[in-house]
C-alpha cells in the first residue's frame, strides 16, 4: 500500500452503493508531541478489508465510507489505528525477488493485524443507509503508534568441514532473506481458548518434572535476542493434570526446581480460567523460553511480512524496520531463499516455535544456518599478500584444502572423516584447483594462464584442457538468467590458456550489454570458484596405472600469448603462495613463492594421486585346525579345548586405505574378547592391533573357541568388515566416484555348537 491513501479491497460486480457511515474521530492533543499517521479500516463480517482511509488532521476529523448492498445487515468492523507498514519499492531492489517464483509475499491487511499493532475498534450493523459514529481515542494510542526505527542485521552461513575437522563458516551470497513479524506472545496468550490455556499449565508442569531436558534454554535471560529449542526428549512423553503439583521434588535439583515453581506458582494454583490467563499475561515473557516444549503451539503463531534483504558476497544483511514506540521490541523470525540452477530454493525455514527473536534488540547479531546441500557459498579466500607486492597469482590449492596442508615432499593430505584423523591421503577422483589473483589483474602483461601436470619430477607436460566457465547476471523482460561465458581453453600461439576473467562481461563477448551484463559477487556459483579441474581418472595409463607422485604446473602469459616472467629483475607479476591453514576468521598469510616450488618461469606443486578401489574379504573361521565342509548351514562343530582362527583380507594395491571389522555375539559385543578393531590401516608395517597381519592385508588372530562363547554353549556371531578408500578430492573422502566403488565390505555370519557325537 502507499501510505497515506486509500486502500480499497477488491472491486466486486455489484456496484450498488446503498450505504453509508460517517465517523468522527477525535484525536487528542500531543504537547507538540510527533502524531502518528492514523488510519481508519472497514471490514466485512468475513474479516475482508473494505477499505482503508487516513484519518485528516493532527485533532482529527470526519471522514465517510461508502458501501456496497451486497453486505446490507452485516455486521461491520470498524477499527482505527496505526498505519501499517508495508514493504515499499526499495525492498524490491533484492535481484532475489525478481528470480523464478521468487515472488516476495504481499500481505493482506486483517482486522488481526491491526488489532495486534492496538487498534480501537467499533462494530456496526448495516440495518438503515446511514451511520454515523462518534470514536474518541486516548493519548495512549497515539503513544503506541509512534514509530521507531530499528536495525535488523545478521549473516546466513553454511557450515563447512575443514580437513582438519573443524567447521568454517562460510557466508551464503546473493541470497535472500526474508523478515517477518511474530505476533507478540502477549497478543497470543490473549486469544487463546480455554482449553489451550489449561493445556499450557499442564504440560508446564511435565517439563519441569523432567527438569533438566538437556540442553535446557536460558529461561528468564530474555534481554538476549535469540531462540531456544527444544530436544527430543522435552517433546515425547504424554503430559497429565494439575495433581502431580505437589511431586515435584523428588529426586531432582531441587534449588533449581524451587525456584522455578515459585515463579510459576501463580499460574499453577490459579483458581478459575478468567485468573489463569491474568497470571498468564503477568508472566507473559517467563513462559516465552518453554514453547518449544509445546509443539501444538505452531498453530497459534502468526508472522506477517515485514520485508526482505540481500545477503552480500560473505552472507552479511541488514535492513532498518519500524516498530511502535510504546509498544514491545519487535518478534522477528527469518526466512531465507535462493536460486540454485534455477530454480527458488528455501535454505532456511526451521519454523516459528523454537526460532523467533523474541523481544528483539535492535542492532543484534542474527546467526541463520543453512543446512541445503546446494546452497551457493562464497569462497572469499582474504588474501594477505606480502609487503610490497601489488600484482600477484595466487595458486590456492585444491578444494578445501590450500597448498600450506598439502605435503610437497610426496604431495599427500591428512583431513579429518567421521572423527577419525586420516593421514598420508592421496588425492583422486575430479579436482578442482582454485588461484586467486590481485584486483590489478588482467592487464596486458598478465592476461592468460596455463595449467599443466605430469607424473613424476620429469618428463613431458601434459596440458589441462577441462572447461572453465563463468556466470553472469543477464536481465531482460523482468525475467534474470545467468549465462555462462567460457574463459578457455583457447589456443594460442599454440598452446591452450586460459583468460583471467575480466572486469566486464562485454570484455568476453562484444553483444552483451555493458551496463547492464554484471558480473555477481566473486565465486558465486560453485563452479566458479575453480581455474581449473583435473580429472585423475583420466590421466595417461588409466586407474590401475597412473597412481604416484604427480607434479602440476601454473604459468602465466601476456595478452600476445607470450609468457609473463614472475622472477628475477623487474617481474610483470609474483607468484605468491598460502604460508598458513585458512581461518575462518583471519586473512591466509603468503609469502614469495619459495625455490622448491619454482620451475622456470611456472609455479609447481606435488599431488600424490590414487583411484584404485579397495579389496575385502572374510574367511570362513577354522576351528580346531580343521576346515569344516559342511558350512553351509552355517554351523561350525567344536569340542572342549577347541581353539578358532579368525581370518580376513583388508587391502589396498597402494595400501592407501583403512580397515574396521566387528564381530558380535547376538546383539552384542563380547565383553574381552577384543576381536573387533576400528580404523586400522591395511598395511602391515603401519598397523598396530590384537590380529596379526601376514601380508599387507591378511589378518588373522587364532583364540579358545571359549573366549568368544563367554557363558554360553552354543550362539551366533556376525562378522562385518569394512575397507575405507583413504583419496581425497579437496572436499571429503571419496567412497564412490563415477559409477565405480573406492570402498569395499564383507559379511559373514557363523554359529558355534558343540560336538556331543563323541566322534
Amino acid at each position: 500500500m502507499d501510505q497515506g491513501n486509500t486502500i480499497k479491497s477488491k472491486p466486486n460486480k455489484d456496484d450498488g452503493a446503498d450505504f453509508k457511515i460517517s465517523l468522527n474521530v477525535s484525536v487528542p492533543p500531543m504537547d507538540g508531541a510527533e502524531v502518528p499517521k492514523i488510519m481508519a479500516y472497514t471490514f466485512d463480517s468475513k474479516n475482508r478489508l473494505v477499505e482503508a482511509k487516513p484519518v485528516p488532521g493532527r485533532e482529527g476529523g470526519r471522514l465517510e465510507f461508502v458501501l456496497k448492498s451486497r453486505i446490507a445487515n452485516e455486521s461491520i468492523r470498524v477499527i482505527v489505528g496505526p498505519l501499517l507498514e508495508v514493504a515499499g519499492e526499495e525492498d524490491r531492489g533484492c535481484i532475489a525477488t525478481k528470480l523464478p517464483n521468487g515472488v516476495k509475499p504481499t500481505p493482506a491487511v486483517t482486522p488481526k493485524m491491526v488489532l495486534a499493532k492496538g487498534g480501537v475498534e467499533t462494530k456496526l450493523r448495516l440495518s438503515t443507509p446511514g451511520l454515523e459514529k462518534e470514536i474518541r481515542l486516548n493519548k495512549e494510542d497515539l503513544l503506541k503508534w509512534l514509530i521507531c526505527r530499528c536495525t535488523v542485521k545478521g549473516r546466513l552461513v553454511k557450515e563447512m568441514p575443514l580437513p582438519d575437522g573443524t567447521v568454517k563458516k562460510m557466508g551464503v551470497c546473493q541470497a535472500c532473506v526474508y523478515i517477518w513479524e511474530v505476533d507478540r506472545w502477549y497478543f497470543i496468550l490473549q486469544q487463546l481458548p480455554e482449553r489451550e490455556l489449561l493445556r499450557i499449565r499442564d504440560e508446564l508442569i511435565e517439563v519441569i518434572e523432567r527438569w533438566p531436558p538437556p540442553p535446557w534454554p536460558p529461561v528468564g535471560d530474555l534481554g538476549i535476542a535469540g531462540p531456544v529449542r527444544p530436544t527430543q526428549a522435552s517433546m515425547a512423553a504424554p503430559f497429565q493434570a494439575l495433581k502431580k503439583r505437589n511431586t515435584l521434588l523428588s529426586g531432582m535439583d531441587q534449588s533449581v526446581r524451587q525456584k522455578k515453581l515459585q515463579e510459576l506458582d501463580s499460574i499453577f494454583t490459579a483458581p478459575s480460567i478468567v485468573s489463569l490467563r491474568r497470571e498468564m499475561l503477568m508472566k507473559a515473557d517467563l513462559l516465552l523460553p518453554y514453547l518449544c516444549y509445546f509443539p501444538w503451539i505452531y498453530s497459534y503463531l502468526h508472522k506477517d511480512f515485514l520485508t526482505c534483504a540481500c545477503t552480500d558476497s560473505e552472507g552479511y544483511f541488514q535492513k532498518n524496520i519500524f516498530y511502535r514506540c510504546g509498544g514491545d521490541k519487535p518478534d522477528l523470525y527469518f526466512t531465507a531463499y535462493q536460486c540454485i540452477d534455477g530454480n527458488w530454493v528455501t535454505l532456511y525455514d526451521p519454523g516459528m516455535r523454537c526460532h523467533v527473536y523474541w523481544n528483539y534488540q535492535c542492532g543484534a547479531d542474527v546467526l541463520l544456518v543453512t543446512h541445503e546441500p546446494g546452497a551457493k557459498v562464497s569462497f572469499d579466500d582474504n588474501i594477505d599478500p606480502p609487503t610490497g607486492v601489488n600484482t600477484w597469482v595466487e595458486p590456492h590449492g585444491i578444494g578445501s584444502v590450500n597448498l600450506f596442508d598439502i605435503n610437497n615432499g610426496d604431495g599427500t593430505i591428512s583431513y579429518s572423516y567421521e572423527g577419525q584423523t586420516i593421514q598420508h591421503a592421496p588425492f583422486g577422483a575430479y579436482l578442482g584447483f582454485r588461484m586467486g589473483r590481485s584486483n590489478t589483474i588482467p592487464n596486458n602483461d598478465v592476461f592468460y594462464y596455463r595449467i599443466q601436470y605430469r607424473k613424476g619430477l620429469s618428463g613431458d607436460w601434459h596440458e589441462s584442457c577441462e572447461p572453465v566457465t563463468r556466470h553472469y547476471i543477464h536481465e531482460e523482460d523482468d525475467k534474470i538468467t545467468y549465462p555462462a561465458l567460457s574463459l578457455g581453453p583457447v589456443a594460442v600461439k599454440g598452446k591452450h590458456l586460459y583468460r583471467f576473467r575480466p572486469k566486464r562481461p562485454y570484455d568476453l563477448d562484444n553483444t552483451l550489454d555493458k551496463i547492464k551484463d554484471q558480473w555477481p559477487d566473486e565465486t558465486w556459483f560453485g563452479s566458479d570458484l575453480y581455474a581449473g579441474y583435473l580429472n585423475t581418472t583420466h590421466f595417461p595409463g588409466g586407474v590401475e596405472n597412473a597412481h604416484g607422485l604427480y607434479q602440476i604446473k601454473i604459468e602465466v602469459y601476456d595478452a600476445a600469448g607470450d609468457i609473463a616472467h614472475p622472477y628475477g629483475v623487474n617481474p610483470k607479476f609474483h607468484f605468491i603462495m598460502p604460508s598458513t591453514s585458512d581461518a575462518s576468521s583471519e586473512d591466509t598469510e603468503t609469502i614469495l613463492a619459495p625455490l622448491a616450488y619454482r620451475d622456470g618461469d611456472g609455479f609447481v606443486f606435488n599431488i600424490a594421486v590414487d583411484n584404485r578401489s579397495c579389496s575385502a574379504s572374510i574367511d570362513i573361521p577354522v576351528v580346531g585346525g580343521v576346515v569344516q565342509e559342511t558350512f553351509g548351514c552355517g554351523f561350525l562343530r567344536y569340542e572342549a579345548g577347541d581353539s578358532v582362527n579368525v581370518a580376513f583380507h583388508a587391502s589396498h594395491p597402494g595400501n592407501n586405505a583403512l580397515v574396521s571389522f566387528t564381530l558380535k555375539r547376538g546383539d552384542t559385543d563380547p565383553s574381552g574378547m577384543g576381536m573387533s578393531m576400528s580404523w586400522k590401516e591395511v598395511a602391515s608395517s603401519l598397523y598396530v592391533g590384537n590380529y596379526t597381519n601376514d601380508n599387507d592385508g591378511d589378518f588373522h588372530r587364532t583364540v579358545p573357541v571359549g573366549t568368544l562363547l563367554g557363558s554360553c554353549t552354543n550362539a551366533a556371531f556376525a562378522e562385518s568388515l569394512y575397507v575405507y578408500a583413504k583419496a581425497f578430492n579437496g572436499w571429503s573422502r571419496i567412497a564412490w566416484y563415477d559409477g565405480r566403488s573406492y570402498d569395499a565390505s564383507g559379511l559373514n555370519a557363523f554359529a558355534f555348537a558343540l560336538d556331543e557325537s563323541g566322534e
